[in-house]
């Protein structure tokens, strides 16, 4: 029993570390973020932090995995709820429209600060990037797919010249709003978005 509790404590310890640091990665860099950082915005002390995770570069992935899940829980839960390969795509517009404040709350889109973030210095953190956008990649493929064999595009649609655009459009409105606090750039790529899903669509 005490043994369970010893576990179940150092779980919960270990996801306080990461869900209070994961607006600080966020915001100041998953390379520039100092275990000082970690340490004041836990409340707790670099033995507390080290006795949960080897080092700075596990409580980045860690944090990043949970930023990443964080954002696009939302967006599957809507592709999920389409009811066709139509609404899965306008499933993005959809989030990034309603819930453009919540990428703001913390700090940015994930995936696109560690990948502007990194570079040769973290493989780890790069392949993590990676990986993620791979997975997003293949979650609209999948989309395109469906749609294609559903009948529903009134042309032949390229699922990676697709996603580059999406993707693009997205992340470069995300980019443009964070940085200059005007959401209209995000809002103006977002239908951009939808013009193009509307214009594959028959």
């Amino acid at each position: 029993m005490g043994r369970s509790k010893k576990f179940s404590d150092r779980e919960q310890t270990k996801k306080d570390i990461i869900e209070k640091s994961a607006r600080l990665f966020n915001e100041k860099g998953y390379l520039s973020t100092s275990i000082k950082d970690i340490e004041e915005v836990t409340g707790l002390s670099k033995g507390s932090i080290y006795g949960n995770f080897s080092n700075k570069e596990e409580v980045a992935l860690e944090v990043f995995r949970y930023n990443f899940r964080y954002l696009f829980s939302g967006i599957d839960k809507l592709v999920s709820e389409a009811p066709d390969a139509k609404g899965q795509l306008m499933a993005y517009v959809l989030f990034y429209r309603n819930n453009h404040h919540l990428v703001n709350e913390m700090g940015g889109c994930p995936l696109l600060n560690v990948s502007v973030d990194v570079d040769d210095t973290n493989p780890a953190l790069k392949a993590k990037s990676i990986k993620y956008i791979k997975t997003w990649e293949k979650s609209v493929t999948h989309s395109i797919k469906q749609g294609q064999l559903a009948g529903e595009w009134n042309q032949d649609v390229d699922p990676k010249v697709f996603f580059s655009r999406l993707a693009g459009l997205i992340q470069g409105g995300v980019f443009l709003a964070k940085t200059t606090g005007v959401n209209d750039y995000l809002f103006h790529n977002l239908d951009l978005l939808e013009e193009y899903i509307l214009s594959i669509c028959k």
